[in-house]
């Protein structure tokens, strides 16, 4: 497979125990039978043709910044407080970096063709596991094999697939995507691999052309589905509850927010900054209390949060670092990456975030499955003075139109979510769709 510019990923995180995650269920451990083999694609590279990094050499901050430039990105992990980055310069090329850091065995490991970066936790099985590249792909996810077993283990789903481990889980840690300005403004003191691996590679070429680009439609090999809401290669952040999965597009995000959202229950941040092209997922409680935060600083790098309920400032690691709760800390959700085509495969009906929803009240959904187009809940019932907005998870445009002129949403894009309407009169209303007039319900205001 020929390789050729900078790739632009995405953030992903997967929601469970804070700090490590895992995706599931898997199917039961050994479970063979489970094995997607016939689906998944030789790339041509072979086995390990794409060579992995065993404790690839590493440099400071300094000597790293006279071949890394600021906006290259980087994936970025901190263990037992030794921090390092890992540049998509190097993956691009490596794919899988075995290592320890402050003590602790990882693997890093990035899907080019799906922009997925993650970082594992070794320790399975009872043994400390290195891997490299299997030379295939599944819906053009990397696909790795553990040394130990020969095991095949699909990247983005987070279990073995075939072979002796199969069915097995793999824990996912935390992992911070941004640019290399950002990270290291974060973490001064932080190394990065270095360039010298002793492979003769151009580190600063993308190997793949323009495939990285948001315009690019094409795909490398085959797709079992393609989820046609979000531009193929559209970075988002996904999150995931108890099997509900919510993608948030970075260009929804503005420049520089706080999300303040829940998932099944559970209260999670996502701080998003567009100039580091960094997305931070943290669950919102500290104890038995939940809290609600806004940046602080509109411009500059880095930026302080402030929650509403105390005033406490806190870092954009997650610390609280003055005001009454100091000290306490928010628990980093761990993440992955991949581009918006990857996570709507994976994740198929995936929800995906409109900040016209955390506006709202109560959300309609608009729904279209096998053709059958519909708005639910029908009837909606509300009150007087709540904020009643449409959430579109159909493929298709629709609108939520009044059939007497009381409201009207105009347009609303597969995606996304419209805007609010607030009744003012108790009563019954019915509303249709102007582009699918067969799609009518009624909105009961009390």
């Amino acid at each position: 497979m020929k390789r050729t510019n900078a790739l632009l990923v995405v953030l992903f995180a997967a929601l469970s125990t804070p700090g490590r995650a895992q995706y599931g269920p898997p199917p039961a451990p050994g479970a063979d039978q489970a094995c997607p083999v016939a689906e998944m694609v030789p790339t041509g590279e072979g086995k390990d043709g794409i060579p992995s990094l065993t404790v690839p050499p590493v440099v400071s901050a300094a000597d790293a910044s006279r071949f890394l430039a600021p906006g290259a990105l980087v994936l970025g992990v901190v263990l037992n407080g030794e921090a390092r980055a890992y540049p998509h310069n190097v993956l691009w090329w490596h794919e899988v970096i075995n290592d320890v850091l402050g003590g602790k065995p990882i693997t890093v490991s990035f899907s080019s063709l799906t922009g997925s970066g993650m970082v594992y936790d070794p320790a399975i099985a009872g043994s400390t596991l290195s891997f490299g590249t299997s030379g295939f792909v599944l819906d053009n996810n990397q696909v790795l094999y553990d040394r130990m077993t020969d095991s095949l283990w699909t990247q983005m789903r987070l279990h073995a697939a075939c072979g002796k481990l199969g069915g097995t889980a793999v824990g996912l840690l935390p992992v911070v995507q941004s640019t290399w300005e950002a990270w290291r403004s974060l973490h001064p003191e932080t190394t990065a691999v270095s360039f010298n691996t002793g492979f003769a590679r151009d580190y600063n070429q993308y190997p793949y052309g323009t495939y990285n680009q948001l315009d690019d439609t094409q795909l490398r090999f085959a797709q079992s589905f393609v989820d046609t809401r979000r531009a193929m290669k559209e970075p988002v952040l996904g999150l995931v509850q108890d099997g509900l999965a919510r993608a948030y597009p970075y260009s929804g995000l503005g420049d520089r927010v706080a999300v303040n959202d829940e998932l099944k229950g559970r209260p999670v941040l996502v701080v998003f900054d567009r100039a580091a092209q960094m997305a931070l997922p943290f669950d919102r409680r500290v104890g038995d209390r939940t809290f609600s935060f806004e940046p602080v600083e509109p411009t500059g790098f880095p930026f302080r949060l402030r929650d509403r309920e105390t005033q406490t400032l806190w870092d954009l690691t997650g610390l609280a670092v003055s005001g009454p709760l100091a000290g306490s800390r928010l628990a980093p959700i761990a993440t992955y990456s991949a581009m918006w085509f990857a996570w709507a495969a994976l994740f198929r009906g995936t929800e995906i975030y409109a900040p016209n929803a955390q506006a709202a009240d109560v959300v309609i959904t608009i729904k279209g499955v096998n053709g059958n187009m519909s708005y639910e809940p029908n009837p909606a019932v509300v009150k007087v003075g709540q904020r009643v907005a449409w959430r579109n998870a159909d493929l298709v445009t629709h609108t939520a139109t009044q059939d007497g002129g009381a409201f009207e949403t105009g347009l609303i894009p597969a995606g996304a979510t419209s805007i609010a309407v607030t009744p003012g009169i108790p009563g019954s209303f019915p509303y249709h769709c102007e582009i699918h007039p067969s799609m009518v319900a009624t909105l009961i205001v009390q």
